[in-house]
């Protein structure tokens, strides 16, 4: 069954504020404003940290579920999943990029879903109680400057594992500042 026009209307609306929020609450606005009410910057871009991406996937990682109920913040963690959890779930201009559980369904392709990765299909606080953001900090926790799109193969539905540091657990949100991502090959 297709979704109404309301209802891919309200979905798109909420992508956006989701987006635009996560933009905001890491600094990005800023740039946005300038942007808009002056010449075109060129965004800084900040170097990745050169051990980031690792050959083989750390040990003991959980899946995202299990993490979400029982990661501690500023406690070190290893987890994995699959990039997704929203159309655009690895962002543009930051180190910051969306990673939901193996068990979350995804839409199906068959059905005319352009970004089966979205789980678009599923009711948004299923979506939500299943996903973690992930985000290369700098020194001040703060997400880096830098697009993380293709880099090592990091693509939507791209199975990761990612060791790093609880940043911020709470009931609505597990965000995790990695030190090392394994990206597991596609399959050719």
């Amino acid at each position: 069954m297709k979704p109404t026009i309301a209802v891919e209307v309200s979905r798109s609306l909420l992508v956006f504020l989701l987006s635009f929020g996560l933009v905001c609450l890491f600094g990005g606005a800023d740039d946005a404003v300038s942007q808009a009410s002056g010449p075109v910057k060129q965004p800084v871009v900040a170097a990745l940290p050169e051990a980031l991406f690792i050959m083989y996937p750390p040990q003991n990682a959980i899946d995202i579920i299990v993490a979400r109920q029982t990661a501690e913040q500023g406690k070190p963690i290893v987890v994995r999943g699959r990039v997704g959890g929203a159309p655009a779930p690895i962002s543009d201009n930051r180190a910051i990029f969306l990673v939901s559980d193996f068990q979350l369904p995804l839409c199906n392709p068959a059905c005319g879903c352009p970004t089966p990765w979205d789980a678009c299909c599923q009711p948004r606080d299923m979506i939500m109680a299943n996903v973690a953001t992930i985000q290369i900090a700098d020194s001040a926790g703060r997400p880096l400057k830098a697009n993380l799109k293709g880099v090592h193969g990091l693509s939507p539905m791209a199975e990761v594992v990612v060791k790093g540091t609880v940043a911020r657990k709470d009931r609505s949100s597990l965000l995790v500042n990695a030190q090392h991502i394994y990206v597991k090959p596609s399959p050719q």
